[in-house]
Parts: C-alpha cells; structure tokens; sequence
C-alpha cells in the first residue's frame, strides 16, 4: 500500500447490500445519454435522502466539488493550465444544478480539455526524452503535486515535465530496468498517458465522485464493472482462469497466479509473462491487445465457468505460445482466514489466525465466521494457550460478519452501536451467551485495520476479553456503508441509471460509547513497524467525518484479561525486548527518516540523492527485512506467552 491511502476494502457493510449487487453489475447499453442523466439524478437523490449527514446537494457542495474535480483530474499539476481552471469558476457554484439536471455537459468539457492537454503533455514528455540529463544535478520535485498552483503558462508546464521524465528515468532505473529499456518505456507510458480517454464511464465517475467525497471519503460511485469486481472481493469467488494482471507501462503482465485457478493448475502460464492477443474461445479468433485498456483484457478473458480463453503470451527470451485454457470459479483463497501454531521459544504454543477480510458468500457456504471457527476447533484440538488474530491487513468487510465473528471471544454482551441517518441507534450484541474461544486473546493491528476489523478490536477491549497490539492506533474509520444499486433505488425515469452508490448511512461506535472515527482504536501494547509512518489514517482524508461519542454501556465489573497491572507489565516486557531487538530499533529509525523526508515535501533528483530517498521511502512497504518480519513475529508470540502465563488459573480454553 502506498502512503496515505485508505485500506482495501474500508467500510462496514450490511449483508443486504451484498445481495443487491447483481443488478448493480448489470450494463445497460441502450440510451447512453438518458441512462447517464438518470445515473447523476439517482446519485443527488440517494445523497440528500440517504446520507448520515443529512446535507443537502447545495453550492457548499458544488463549491467543494469543483476544486475536487480538478485536483483529482490533475492531482500532480503536470496537464492544466491555471487559466483552464479559471475557465471554469462561473460554473463553481453550478455543479449541484448539473447533477439534479442530469447535465453532464460541464463534464464532458472538462474531460475534453483534459484530454487534449494530455496530448500537449505526452508532446512535452517525448522532447524531454531526447535531451541529455545531467543527474549530478542538485534538484528536486515536490512529493505532493497539490503543494503547487497549476502552472500559468506552456513554459512553466514544460520544466515540471523536464523535472518528471528526470524523476521517471531515475524510477524505472532504480526499478531495475536496463538502461537501454528505459526510453522505450517511458515513451509507451507517455503515449498511453495521452490515448486513455475512450471510456464513456471517465466523465460520469469524475464528476459524481467529484461530488460524493464532500460528503465523506467512503460515499462512492461505482461504475458497473467497479461494481462487479466490488461483488467478487466480497464473495472472495469470480469466474476466470485465475490470474491477476497489471499495466506495465501499456503493457498487461502477469503479475499473480491464484491458487486453484486454472492457469496455476496448468502450469502453462506463469507470473512475468505478457499478454499478447486473447481468443474468447476455440474458434474466435486472437484478438490483439496492444494499445487496449486493462479492464478490456480482463473482460475478454473472464467468462462463464466450462467456457475456454485462448491466450497469446511471451516469456521473456521465448517465442510468442498460445494457450488454451478453461474458465473454472475460482477462490480468492489468498484473502480467506488462515491459521497455524506457532512455537514461543520454549513456551507455550500459540494459536495465529491471518483474518485479511470480513467476506461472506450471499449463499452462506463461505464466511470469515466459518473460517475462523474451524480454525479455533482445530486450536482447541492442538491445545494452543493463546491465540492471535493477526488484522494488520484487514481493510474491513461485511458489518454483520464483524458481529459474529466477534462473538466467537465473547459470552454475550455488545459488539457495536451503529447510529442511523435519522440518529436512530441500535445495539448489535452477540446474541449466543457461550464463547467458542475463551482463552487468552490478542487482537493484532495497524493502521491499515480499519471499519469491521476496528469494531472488533474495540469490542474486544471495552467487554474486558483480551489485547490489542500492534501500531499506536488503527486506520480510523467508524462509519457504515450500504451499496446499493441505482436502478433498483430509483424513480421510473426514462432510462435505467447505471452502475451503484457505496453511501455512507450510519456511524457505529464501540460499547464503551467512543467512536472509532478518526482516533482508531489504540493498542495496548505498541510495536515498531513500517505502518506506523507509511499510512496516516482516516484524520487525513479530505471530509471525514468528525469524532463522535455516545454514553458507555455497562461493562463487567471484572476483567482480568485487562487488569491495568498486568497490561503495564505486560507492556514493559516487551518494551524491554524491542530495545534489546536491532532488527525492531532499525524499523524505528526507519520510521524517523520517513518522516522526516516527508515534512521536507521534496524528491532529490540527482541519482545519489534519489537512491537514497527511495531506499527511506520505499524499503519498508513492500519488502520488509527478513529480520524485521522475524522479530515482528517473534515478539508478539512472546506478548502472547507472556499474557497466557499471566492469565493461567483465570480462564482456560474450553
């Protein structure tokens, strides 16, 4: 994840929007036109109705909405002009009108300029690839292009375009890339900069998001196909070959074979190769791809299940093959639950749990409460002292898998209050009064937990059930989202609106009575780790939700698994450890110069100065050190036999 985004899946969301996806994946080709005025008044009317804030769609909004629209078309100020924008400021106050009118002519305009502006842009960019760069030089280029104006003039966009092929070069170079493959990269990338601009959905999705996120940063529009692959993360199944795909500078590559797919089964694809032309089945013809969009590619090799794709694919230093494979539903299983039993030195041994999501399938043959409670059984059954439910990459999911999941720790008692648009508010409480797991817990957490993974968290903490550890505090996010299907929430217009409208309409706070939003839930016990300086949270999002608090419920009267003396020990242990671990020390200096390159806002773009701001920035996300992972890990098992210890006598695994 990169910094300063918000989790993958982030939000809380009711089984029934689930169920309502389908008609929301369906694309109507019929009156485009109509169906795009129907989708903009679907949206104003959902917004207004159905939004927790109640605000109306008014020129407040537009006002924001208009400076959104062109920070986010042109967010590192290397295509517009400041005169285009000011252009368009006698319509600042109009855009709420637009979208009541279904009018996506103001739109269409701006999606027009920036297109031709693009063109200029990869004109600009291909001059600067045939100019000798001097990377001794002493310059840099702003980490965040919002921090500059929009430059007034041709000139000006031209040496910010110097300064970004300088930076491209140095990127793609430090990548790895051989330097006599740099130039030809950079120009496809350039040349697909300036062509991507034939998807009827940009104009309807720029100027409704536009929209939607004053609101708050979780209300957004769906296009169809978002919407569809929005249905199979939840679902965790699809209908495919199995492969995950990404652009490589125009490029499509396999980036990821899923296990049980057909094209890991076959062992005919594998990750590093290109695509080159794709057959829809055995008799059609391959279809070239160069030059098509990413999700075309995808459309075309997705199918109905027992169906077969024919594949043109090149291993690098091989001839071009073709394959043919079948289209088979295929599990996400990467992204299910996973358990097994770690050893704590000569300890106790200790039961993990990997949770990445809170997933149903809308048949009930697959859950994360289902997954999670074969794992506990088998715990059980090995005898484990405590267990770990590791929800540092858990961006959230269904809120109702959230409540049992939860309840499989609790015996009885509240999980969450949710707050309804009308201030209407409900408990959700685990309704089975005996726990599957009452043994000692700690919940594990960073700032990429967020929304479901932060209502458990919370639960376990204020009901008196367990720990939390990991990052000082998670992502932040204490609101709910429904998805919901815009034809089937719309008036009989003409046409059909098309696509769906994720749109916040609760907030839900813990039993304790605090809401999670913006302050997150704070760890008991805080580790190093490179999450901690590398994602800032649902505080630094543009128009969250501000923090809220209800009364608190009532909580037992006992809690030995939070006694305050125990988790002050328990804390300082740890601590003990951590200074005594390098590997953990080194994550914390990590963290320390991230920071501080981030305040100084600039990338150096000499070679010297830029390996070194990339080895700062970019070590840690993805490729953490061996080390680190190891003493990570090893030192959570130790909090977690050091918590079994404690608690030994006070509450034992059934």
């Amino acid at each position: 994840m990169t910094d300063r985004t918000i989790p993958n899946w982030s939000l809380a969301l009711p089984l029934a929007a689930l169920l309502a996806l389908p008609a929301a994946c369906q694309r109507r080709e019929a009156l485009p036109g109509a169906a795009d005025a129907a989708t903009l008044q679907s949206v104003a009317m959902l917004l207004e109705r159905g939004h927790i804030s109640h605000h109306p769609v008014d020129d407040e909004v537009s006002r924001q909405a208009f400076d959104a629209l062109f920070d986010g078309l042109d967010p590192l100020r290397l295509f517009l002009l400041r005169a285009d924008v000011d252009r368009y400021l006698p319509l600042r106050e109009r855009l709420d009108d637009e979208l009541r009118a279904g009018d996506l002519r103001f739109a269409d305009d701006v999606m027009a300029l920036l297109a031709r502006r693009k063109r200029e842009a990869m004109e600009l960019a291909l001059e600067q690839l045939e100019s000798p760069v001097d990377f001794t030089v002493d310059e840099s280029i702003p980490l965040d292009g919002r921090s500059v104006p929009f430059a007034a003039s041709r000139e000006e966009l031209a040496e910010r375009w110097r300064l970004r092929v300088k930076l491209d070069r140095l990127g793609l170079a430090a990548s790895g890339v051989p330097e006599a493959d740099v130039v030809p990269r950079l120009e496809r990338r350039y040349w697909r900069m300036a062509e991507r601009h034939d998807d009827p959905e940009q104009a309807v999705t720029a100027f409704v998001g536009a929209i939607t996120g004053v609101y708050d940063p979780h209300t957004v529009y769906l296009a169809p196909r978002t919407a569809e692959d929005f249905a199979m993360q939840i679902r965790l199944d699809y209908e495919g070959i199995g492969a995950v795909l990404g652009d490589e500078d125009g490029r499509p590559v396999v980036q990821k074979l899923i296990e049980g797919g057909s094209a890991a089964a076959s062992g005919q694809l594998q990750e590093g190769d290109l695509i080159l032309a794709v057959g829809a089945d055995d008799e059609a013809a391959l279809e070239p791809v160069d030059g098509m969009e990413l999700h075309d590619i995808v459309d075309r090799i997705r199918g109905p299940r027992g169906t077969r794709v024919r594949l043109q694919v090149a291993t690098a230093g091989a001839e071009p093959r073709v394959l043919v494979l079948e289209r088979r539903r295929t599990e996400l299983v990467d992204q299910m639950a996973k358990g097994e039993v770690v050893e704590a030195g000569e300890g106790p041994r200790i039961g993990w749990i990997d949770l990445p999501g809170f997933y149903a399938a809308p048949d009930g043959t697959r859950s994360a409460t289902v997954d999670v409670a074969r794992i506990l059984r088998e715990f059980q059954a090995e005898d484990v002292a405590a267990v770990v439910l590791d929800l540092r990459h858990n961006g959230g999911g269904l809120l109702s898998e959230a409540v049992s999941l939860t309840g499989l720790f609790l015996e009885g008692g509240n999980v969450v209050r949710v707050q309804e648009t009308g201030g209407r508010t409900h408990r959700l409480d685990d309704p089975d009064p005996t726990a599957l797991w009452t043994g000692p817990l700690v919940v594990l957490t960073s700032r990429m937990s967020a929304s479901a993974s932060e209502i458990l968290a919370g639960a376990i903490q204020d009901e008196g059930r367990g720990l939390v550890v990991g990052d000082s505090t998670t992502f932040g996010k204490g609101s709910v989202q429904v998805v919901l299907d815009l034809a089937a929430h719309a008036p009989k217009w003409r046409a059909q609106p098309r696509g769906a409208l994720k749109l916040t309409t609760q907030q839900f706070f813990r039993p304790g009575g605090a809401s999670t939003q913006r302050h997150g839930v704070a760890a008991d016990i805080v580790l190093p780790a490179w999450t901690e300086a590398a994602i800032e949270g649902e505080a630094g999002l543009p128009h969250a939700l501000p923090f809220r608090a209800l009364s608190p419920l009532p909580v037992p009267a006992s809690q030995p698994a939070r006694d305050p003396a125990l988790v002050g020990s328990l804390r300082e242990r740890s601590r003990e450890r951590v200074a005594a671990a390098p590997d953990l020390e080194a994550v914390l200096a990590a963290n320390r110069e991230r920071e501080r390159l981030r305040a100084a806002g600039r990338i150096p773009l000499s070679r010297d100065g830029y390996a070194a701001w990339r080895a700062a920035m970019s070590s840690a996300p993805d490729e953490p050190s061996a080390g680190a992972v190891d003493a990570y890990r090893h030192e959570v098992t130790e909090i977690a036999a050091d918590y079994a210890r404690a608690l030994r006598g006070h509450a034992t695994a059934p």
